[in-house]
């Protein structure tokens, strides 16, 4: 009834294979924001995650830019890609915004958490889809990744999948770069 909601599917963590698998199997494309620890650990899977054309920002767990210079140099090595996307989750505020701006990096801000809830406890697969369907033109849907929510972040993509009348999903990329500013669609 308002509209196509286009969605920008992003996650904080690694991927398990179930989840990537997934997405190949829905025709669903992400961007996965990654710390310089995560690429360091499993460069299989970043490698897997690029092949499979998902996109890769680096994750600054401490909202500042020491840890992007390390991570990107990790990124480099597992799967001879770069990036300039990058995010703090929670801890993406606008001065950190501003600092990537000012160092060449488009900082991804997202508008849906799905990270984690009041008193940092994860947020309810229902919660994340009453957001989405409450939701009006273009989103940025921000999941956090744990060992345990397979099955919430399953279902929020099966949602997504069998409401495609509904919602147009996408992945984050560098838009509108013109030696100017950088901004993400």
């Amino acid at each position: 009834p308002h509209g196509t909601i286009t969605v920008y599917l992003t996650f904080l963590d690694l991927p398990s294979n179930y989840l990537l698998n997934l997405l190949k199997n829905y025709g669903f494309s992400a961007t996965f924001f990654l710390t310089g620890a995560d690429i360091a650990a499993a460069p299989d899977t970043v490698r897997r995650i690029v092949g499979d054309g998902h996109n890769i920002g680096i994750y600054c767990q401490t909202a500042t830019l020491d840890e992007v210079e390390y991570a990107s140099e990790l990124l480099f090595e597992a799967a001879h890609t770069k990036t300039v996307l990058v995010t703090a989750g929670n801890g993406t505020t606008q001065d950190f915004a501003q600092q990537c701006q000012e160092n060449g990096l488009v900082p991804c801000m997202y508008n849906i958490n799905g990270i984690t809830g009041q008193n940092g406890q994860p947020i309810s697969n229902t919660a994340v889809i009453n957001r989405l369907n409450g939701a009006r033109g273009s989103n940025v849907l921000m999941l956090g990744l744990t060992e345990n929510n397979d099955g919430t972040v399953r279902s929020i993509i099966t949602h997504l999948y069998t409401n495609a009348d509904i919602f147009e999903v996408t992945t984050v990329r560098e838009v509108g770069y013109t030696g100017g500013d950088k901004y993400v669609r």
